[in-house]
């Protein structure tokens, strides 16, 4: 099964300090064997959204890597 995956994440480049409201935005499609390796900044955090792919995600996303 594919699911797409949107991952919601504090920049890397983005210290709570000095800069607290920067983060990015990424979708990608997901199996059971992905292993998702995110970078964030000191103090920053992630959040994933994982559901099942519909056609269209299937067609326009690519597999995470």
């Amino acid at each position: 099964v594919t699911y797409a995956a949107t991952i919601y994440a504090a920049a890397a480049s983005a210290p709570w300090k000095t800069n607290p409201e920067a983060y990015t935005i990424n979708s990608c499609l997901v199996n059971h064997k992905s292993l998702l390796k995110i970078k964030i900044a000191p103090g920053g955090g992630a959040a994933i959204s994982i559901r099942p792919a519909t056609p269209e995600q299937v067609k326009d996303l690519k597999f995470y890597r």
